[in-house]
């Protein structure tokens, strides 16, 4: 009677090893497939933000929403007494009701809720649930940031948010220090040079303590001068001037980020600027006005999130931890003025203009 030959000892290890071999080869290139999927999930979210952002200015006379808090805009400067230029939310929402209570005065909503009825979700909602089950959140959240999975997701979205009835901040994360106004589910930042409404008609601001310059020419001698004003016509390269970005690297906890208490500074906050660029020590023949002067500017450079090797971590991130930088490894997707995204590498920066004029 003929039996069955088995594997022997020797054939079992030499298929392991073979297994072995072919997982090791293949797993490097599973993760970069997921790392190129992601990427690509993340340019078609900043595109989407940009053209919403194009519709919104379209029905806006021009204007796209301002970074800037509700006490210039509305009691300070009062540039829109009619509510008209830019959007506004008239409910607060009880997260046990799950309703929206009427509040007594209108109160400018963020700029990416701004946005939400342009990305199809309702004028009611807010960045963080529209869509099916509040599916629509996740065109604001960039899939390789490693942030969103945390207690408190994403960075600082800095004015005018409403998550409930206790105010318009999360709590603030555990191990952080007092200044840090809570994290939100956002990955990507608004040009402020192109967002902040005019502060007593020669500043841009964030609030009446924040307020900030930008050059008015190229080089560190210039004069500085206001920002855009939240008008898009008055951007003088639309096809060259980032809209958005990857935007956001978490600082230390309970540590500091580069400037310590200054907020304008502040990386986990989701805006760029090119705000004193005139006035650091850039190398020579770098132009203010872009974005390689703020990976240039010790203060500025922070909240871009590109791997140490590409630039510096943030001076609060002295161990060295992945706080958020490490997305899409040497490159940052961009949407323009223009509507139109590009993943940007370093080596391109001085053709990305961030300051509007």
């Amino acid at each position: 009677m003929n039996r069955r030959k088995g594997f022997t000892l020797v054939e079992l290890l030499v298929v392991i090893s073979i297994i072995a071999l072919l997982i090791a080869l293949l797993l490097p290139a599973l993760a970069r497939a997921k790392q190129l999927a992601n990427s690509i999930v993340c340019l078609s979210n900043v595109r989407q933000i940009g053209l919403a952002e194009n519709m919104f200015a379209n029905e806006h006379k021009g204007f796209v929403q301002p970074d800037t808090d509700s006490s210039i805009m509305q009691y300070t400067e009062t540039p829109d007494p009619n509510h008209t230029m830019f959007a506004y939310r008239y409910t607060t929402y009880n997260p046990v009701t799950n309703q929206y209570v009427p509040i007594g005065a209108p109160v400018m909503k963020d700029w990416a809720s701004a946005l939400v009825p342009y990305l199809g979700g309702q004028e009611n909602q807010t960045f963080m649930n529209f869509g099916t089950n509040g599916a629509g959140s996740k065109v604001f959240l960039c899939p390789s940031d490693p942030t969103i999975n945390d207690q408190y997701p994403g960075y600082q979205l800095f004015n005018n948010v409403q998550t409930g009835t206790n105010g318009n901040t999360q709590p603030t994360p555990a191990g952080y220090p007092g200044y840090f106004q809570g994290y939100y589910p956002i990955s990507y930042g608004i040009n402020a040079d192109i967002a902040s409404a005019n502060y007593n008609g020669q500043y841009a601001a964030f609030n009446p303590g924040w307020a900030f310059q930008i050059s008015s020419g190229s080089t560190s001698s210039s004069a500085p001068t206001a920002a855009a004003g939240c008008k898009l016509s008055s951007v003088a390269n639309p096809a060259s001037t980032l809209m958005f970005g990857d935007c956001g690297v978490r600082p230390n906890p309970g540590g500091i980020d580069a400037q310590g208490s200054n907020g304008l500074f502040y990386c986990d906050e989701t805006y760029y600027t090119s705000a004193y660029t005139y006035a650091s020590g850039l190398p020579a023949g770098v132009n203010v006005k872009t974005l390689q002067a703020v990976a240039d500017d010790a203060a500025l450079r922070d909240r871009i999130p590109l791997a140490p090797d590409v630039l510096p971590l943030p001076l609060g991130d002295a161990g060295g931890t992945n706080m958020g930088w490490l997305r899409h490894g040497t490159t940052i997707n961009i949407a323009f003025v223009d509507g139109h995204a590009e993943e940007v590498s370093p080596s391109d920066f001085h053709n990305v203009f961030v300051n509007p004029h």
